[in-house]
């Protein structure tokens, strides 16, 4: 699932070109996804979440907890920080910035720590590995619950 319609032309190409022809690419917004509940075994989500308000990406935690099966892995990467309560310089650049220049200086994204807000979205097993590079980065692992609420279920 792709918002951007350059950025679907783009995988498709590399997918042809890769030889994957069971590929399929659909243009679609990760706050609302055009499919089933419980359809997925994986929701895999790359520097995406990190482009969205907090808001937003509440309601796209939301859009992948209901495509999940019970007992379906979530996967977020995504550009962050290693303590949630430090502020780096790239975020300062991003707070500082008129919102107008940011998608053309930053790319849009900025920094953020999402364990809290996949928990707040009744995901279990929550695991947070921070990457240190050159865009510094987080994994986050989680699943969704069997039933309806996480609790008891980390």
């Amino acid at each position: 699932v792709e918002l951007s319609l350059r950025m679907l032309a783009k995988a498709r190409r590399k997918a042809v070109a890769a030889g994957h022809e069971n590929a399929y690419l659909l243009a679609a917004d990760a706050r609302a996804l055009p499919f089933s509940d419980c359809c997925f075994h994986v929701v895999y989500s790359a520097y995406t979440l990190d482009l969205l308000t907090l808001d937003d990406v509440s309601v796209a935690l939301a859009e992948f907890r209901r495509v999940l099966k019970p007992d379906g892995r979530l996967v977020l990467v995504n550009m962050s920080k290693e303590h949630p309560w430090r502020l780096g310089w790239f975020e300062r650049c991003y707070r500082a910035m008129p919102a107008s220049w940011v998608a053309y200086l930053l790319g849009g994204c900025r920094p953020v720590v999402l364990d809290g807000l996949v928990r707040q979205a009744q995901f279990c097993g929550v695991q947070r590995e921070f990457v240190r590079n050159i865009i510094p980065s987080e994994i986050v692992v989680a699943r969704k619950p069997f039933g309806g609420s996480p609790e008891g279920s980390d």
